[in-house]
C-alpha cells in the first residue's frame, strides 16, 4: 500500500507473485472472469494516479486471517482494514473512505490473492466528475 500511494509501482510490484489473482473491487466485478492478474492490477492502479493525487492510506487493522473451522489464525492470510484519501486532479474534491482488503501470501512470502472491498465506483465517479 504505501509504494502504491507513493506511485512507486515497480517497489509495488515487487510484493506479489507472477500468479497475483486479483479481485478488484468495482461494480460489476463479481464475474468469475474479472479477476486481474499482476499486470492488469498494475495498470488498473497506474490509471488510478492519472485521476487522483495526494494519496494517503491509513492502517487501522492488520489482523490474520482464521481457519473457518478452528478459528486460529491460518498463516496464510493477512486482513487489512484501513482508511484511504486522496483528491481528485481535475475538480480538486478531496476524497476519505473505508477500504478492507485480504492478501493470501505463498511460501515465498509473495501476495498470490488479494481480495478488495470498497466503493471503489463512487471514488471514481467523485474523482472524475465535472468542476463545480
Amino acid at each position: 500500500m504505501n509504494a502504491f500511494t507513493k506511485n512507486d509501482l515497480k517497489a509495488w510490484d515487487t510484493y506479489f507473485a507472477d500468479s497475483l489473482k486479483f479481485h478488484a473491487a468495482a461494480y460489476g466485478q463479481d464475474a468469475p472472469d474479472s479477476t486481474l492478474n499482476l499486470s492488469a492490477a498494475r495498470l488498473r492502479l497506474e490509471g488510478f494516479h492519472t485521476i487522483v493525487k495526494n494519496i494517503n492510506a491509513k492502517f487501522e487493522y492488520l489482523l490474520p486471517g482464521v481457519d473457518p473451522v478452528s478459528y486460529k489464525p491460518n498463516g496464510l492470510e493477512v486482513r487489512m482494514y484501513g482508511t484511504m484519501s486522496s483528491e481528485s486532479i481535475s475538480n480538486g474534491t478531496k476524497m476519505s473512505h473505508k477500504i478492507y482488503q485480504i492478501y493470501t501470501f505463498n511460501k515465498d512470502h509473495k501476495i498470490v490473492d488479494i481480495d478488495e472491498y470498497f466503493d471503489i465506483t463512487g471514488a471514481v465517479l467523485v474523482a472524475t466528475a465535472p468542476k463545480k
